[in-house]
């Protein structure tokens, strides 16, 4: 129960965030080791803290960056992957359950976690909409649909995100896909 309570307050401060033009801070929003609440890593977080943090990747890729035009790096922990440029987090697409999300001391969720949903509307884009909760204004879209190459019947999205200055991030973004009300991807960073 308490397990649903967190995705139910999370899902509430993203799609709040999202529908209501508020504003989140970036680093709130972290990677840890499932089951450990007290550690984690967020976007522009260095390659040496996701190492610290998360433990030695089970593999670290060299990659080239096309839009950036130089070399980065991949670390692999199972599927999940942290991609690094300039020697920092650019983002994260977690779809094992070797990582998980959520906001250090708070809450976590992990990939095959199930999304318990109340009441249903129509929205103005004839996509059904669900409500989750108490949170009136968390919207889980129906719409099935493939991103990075993972299918998905609903999804969550976001792309309002601050600094720890308050500035705003304009290429960040944020997803949360689901399959069957069961989440199958978490991403957030800068596309790549």
């Amino acid at each position: 129960m308490k397990k649903i309570f967190q995705i139910i307050f999370l899902l509430g401060v993203i799609a709040t965030s999202n529908n209501l033009s508020a504003q989140y801070k970036i680093s709130e929003m972290v990677v840890m080791k499932p089951g450990i609440l007290t550690k984690g890593i967020s976007y522009d977080d260095t390659l040496q803290k996701v190492i610290s943090v998360l433990g030695k990747p089970v593999k670290i890729e060299n990659v080239y960056y096309r839009i950036e035009q130089t070399y980065g790096k991949i670390c692999y922990y199972n599927n999940s992957k942290i991609y690094i440029l300039h020697g920092k987090v650019l983002c994260f697409e977690i779809s094992d359950n070797s990582l998980a999300f959520g906001k250090k001391n708070k809450f976590q969720i992990t990939i095959g976690d199930q999304i318990q949903n109340e009441g249903q509307k129509k929205s103005k884009s004839k996509k059904e909409v669900e409500r989750i909760g108490d949170f009136i204004d968390t919207d889980i879209v129906k719409d099935e649909g493939t991103s990075r190459d993972v299918n998905y019947t609903s999804y969550i999205s976001s792309e309002y995100f601050l600094d720890d200055n308050d500035k705003r991030y304009d290429t960040v973004l944020f997803e949360i896909l689901l399959n069957e009300n069961k989440v199958v991807s978490i991403f957030l960073g800068e596309p790549v």
